[in-house]
């Protein structure tokens, strides 16, 4: 039986205003996919060509997210890619080793700060499924998610900016309840803050099928 993958959440093209200290607002663009014809779902149907669905997490029946931070570098090309949510059973090596494949080759416009190109991040989900979620999205209808703000709390989540990373997962919830990815970040962010129990949040996204979700909860019941 065939296995897929799908490239399900990428981070939005974006300009806003970054304020700095004692300077003028800074113009910020974001990276964004232009290598593949449909951006996003192109990219994903060529790793879909690639991945090797690995034999423990079949044999254990295992489907999931795999959440990843590509560095994308000033000339638009992969240079680091870390796992921020783990699915195990080998999915995150796998992972990894699919999007290393594209290193060498520029599939990014890169991310600017005032007109000069410069190395950003971009997070997405990778889907582990046994079955054709490709063909699932063609054949029922599919949350349309807008992810600016889930993306801008992974980025302060990254650089450990916990209080400011919570506004955004707030803001981000309060659209899509659904997602469970974003009760389980906020929720590592309320534990990060300590006087915060993020415990609710990992119940909450587990009941959503968050897998690392059911082991944090194990931690909160000890």
């Amino acid at each position: 039986m065939r296995t897929y993958l799908l490239l399900l959440l990428g981070i939005c093209l974006i300009t806003e205003l970054v304020a700095q200290p004692n300077s003028q607002p800074t113009s910020v663009l974001l990276p964004k996919i232009t290598k593949f014809d449909g951006g996003e779902l192109g990219f994903a149907q060529a790793i879909d060509k690639l991945i090797e669905y690995p034999l423990a997490a079949r044999n254990a029946g295992v489907e999931g997210k795999v959440i990843l931070e590509l560095r994308i570098s000033a000339q638009g090309t992969i240079a680091d890619v870390l796992v921020r949510q783990s699915l195990g059973y080998g999915c995150d090596e796998e992972a990894i080793r699919c999007l290393e494949t594209f290193k060498q080759e520029e599939i990014f416009s890169p991310g600017e700060m005032d007109g000069q190109a410069c190395e950003m991040p971009y997070f997405f989900s990778l889907v582990f499924s046994l079955h054709s979620r490709l063909e699932l999205q063609r054949s029922s209808p599919q949350p349309q998610y807008d992810y600016a703000l889930f993306n801008r709390a992974m980025e302060y989540f990254a650089r450990k900016r916990y209080r400011k990373a919570l506004k955004f997962y707030d803001q981000y919830l309060a659209r899509y309840p659904e997602d469970e990815d974003g009760y389980l970040y906020r929720g590592k962010c309320k534990q990060h803050l300590r006087k915060m129990d993020g415990c609710s949040d990992f119940q909450k996204a587990q009941e959503l099928g968050s897998a690392e979700a059911r082991l944090l909860l194990q931690d909160c019941n000890n």
